[in-house]
């Protein structure tokens, strides 16, 4: 039996996404993406939209754009807050594209070549109040470079082992 695909046309759909500026000015990408529909009664899909590896489905930002907070919250070390306001967004899908792009980049084994000298530094990240006790966290820091390579929730030896 041959699976018939027999898509139709169901116009376009306006999607608006941020970019990368441009000679300093904002950029908001208008996106005039196809919808389909398909002809047959019996299909399970019904409609979709067209794809592109660019712009996430649901997403606000460009792929490029996402990237650039990542890169300028790791390395230029401006806050996620200021970042989401420069790229007009909330904290949270400025967020969220730190983790996306930055998790590989974390668990890269290759990031702690280099390290000769490893510094530990305790820090309280929620003193204790009524309904909780003292949240501590260890932090694991290359002192020859001088940077932060991870942090590990508690301040135990075991801590420290895993």
């Amino acid at each position: 039996m041959q699976l018939m695909w027999n898509p139709v046309g169901h116009g376009r759909r306006r999607i608006k996404v941020r970019d990368l500026a441009i000679a300093g000015r904002d950029v908001v990408l208008v996106w005039a993406k196809r919808v389909w529909r398909c002809a047959d009664a019996d299909c399970e899909v019904g409609t979709w939209s067209e794809r592109c590896d660019d712009i996430a489905p649901g997403a606000s930002l460009t792929e490029r754009a996402r990237a650039e907070i990542c890169r300028r919250v790791g390395a230029e070390e401006d806050s996620v807050a200021q970042v989401a306001r420069d790229f007009g967004v909330g904290w949270h899908i400025a967020m969220a594209a730190v983790r996306d792009h930055g998790q590989p980049l974390v668990e890269d084994p290759a990031r702690l070549d280099g390290t000769h000298a490893l510094g530990l530094d305790e820090t309280v990240m929620l003193h204790a109040g009524p309904r909780r006790h003292t949240t501590s966290v260890t932090g694991f820091v290359d002192l020859h470079r001088g940077r932060l390579l991870d942090i590990a929730l508690g301040r135990s030896g075991s801590v420290v082992e895993n």
